[in-house]
């Protein structure tokens, strides 16, 4: 995939309840945000519409919302389904403005909770979690066979526990059209292991970028305990170099956990120096959340480097345009 020439306007489907009301909206669009994340925050989607002639209703919330985004004449991208969460109107001029959320992220996905989980696999929780908020379970496979000995979710929320499970095997949780996915950060590839289209931009399609390298700063290796059984003392994994090492907090029951826990927070850290942020004038607007990217025309250090998606945020008004937050993919 690569930026295109595009001389069409921007164009939008937006359905409420099932009911597709793009053609009212389409003439009285203000502005378009659409911010698509890409962990356990919910995406949010902000309509500004003008109301001039006051024959806007001011959609209830809780309705659904239902879009695609794109250019006139070409082929509009599904970006999911959302849940209005604020409705408000102002003026002059008078406008109408909608806020909603993903689709699925309810309300009781931060009711505090206490359990203990005990001898399962990170997939027994996750189908476990899905089924509470009927949802789908989309779990890569390799993450899914990890063997839990204990954890404890106390008091906590099951999208901030999702938070850390996720931190702890460096995968992204998130909720996306009914399915609850967990699937490894920054590999650039589907739950399912087929890897996403790749996209490639120019410095020349953007209007503002900002690259940033701070690895100097960062860690130069990564330590773990967990409890040795057979001694009943700590053990340690490290991985990396001496130097400057990041000691984790917590204790694993097990080697194995602590391997895939030391070896996960290592890809990570090693990720973490450089990042990159692109405005582009032209949206692609199939580009999904860790795609992979390949830039061009920039300093041979950022052209060098292998990126993906983090967050993009679509804007569109007038034009449409893409801010992408990018980080470095995993080798």
């Amino acid at each position: 995939m690569s930026i295109r020439q595009i001389t069409y306007k921007p164009a939008h489907q937006l359905k409420v309840n099932g009911r597709d009301i793009s053609d009212t909206t389409q003439s009285r669009l203000v502005r378009l945000t659409l911010v698509d994340h890409g962990g356990s925050k919910s995406d949010q989607l902000t309509m500004v519409l003008d109301d001039h002639d006051g024959r806007l209703a001011i959609p209830p919330r809780k309705a659904r919302i239902q879009l695609a985004l794109g250019w006139q004449g070409q082929h509009l991208a599904d970006k999911g389904e959302f849940i209005v969460d604020e409705a408000g109107h102002s003026g002059p001029p008078d406008q109408l403005t909608i806020v909603a959320r993903s689709a699925n992220f309810t309300s009781n996905f931060s009711e505090k909770t206490t359990k203990s989980w005990h001898q399962v696999t990170v997939g027994d929780i996750l189908k476990t979690i899905a089924e509470k908020h009927g949802l789908d379970p989309a779990i890569s496979e390799i993450l899914a066979e990890r063997a839990i000995e204990h954890i404890d979710q106390t008091n906590e929320g099951d999208a901030n526990f999702l938070t850390r499970l996720g931190k702890r095997y460096g995968a992204m949780a998130s909720v996306k059209n009914g399915r609850l996915i967990f699937k490894t950060k920054g590999d650039g590839l589907t739950v399912s292991g087929i890897k996403l289209p790749a996209t490639t931009v120019k410095k020349r399609d953007c209007s503002l970028h900002r690259y940033n390298d701070n690895s100097q700063d960062q860690y130069t290796g990564v330590k773990c305990y967990w409890h040795n059984k057979e001694t009943g003392n700590k053990s340690t994994i490290v991985l990396g170099e001496e130097g400057k090492v990041k000691t984790l907090r917590s204790s694993l029951p097990t080697k194995e956990e602590a391997e895939h826990v030391a070896a996960a927070e290592w890809q990570q850290l090693q990720r973490a120096g450089q990042t990159l942020s692109l405005t582009l004038s032209t949206a692609i607007p199939e580009l999904l959340v860790e795609s992979p990217i390949t830039v061009k025309e920039f300093k041979p250090e950022i052209n060098s480097q292998d990126w993906v998606g983090k967050n993009i945020t679509h804007i569109v008004g007038s034009g449409y345009t893409q801010r992408i937050d990018l980080e470095v993919k995993l080798p």
